[in-house]
């Protein structure tokens, strides 16, 4: 996990630190 809302904001990915940002969630870090 790493960034402030890590666990937070992902809504179509479960697998998270697989794929994440990849559905509405963007991650403003990257």
């Amino acid at each position: 996990k790493s960034g402030a809302n890590s666990g937070g904001q992902f809504w179509g990915c479960t697998n998270y630190p697989k794929c994440r940002g990849i559905v509405q969630y963007q991650p403003t870090a990257n």
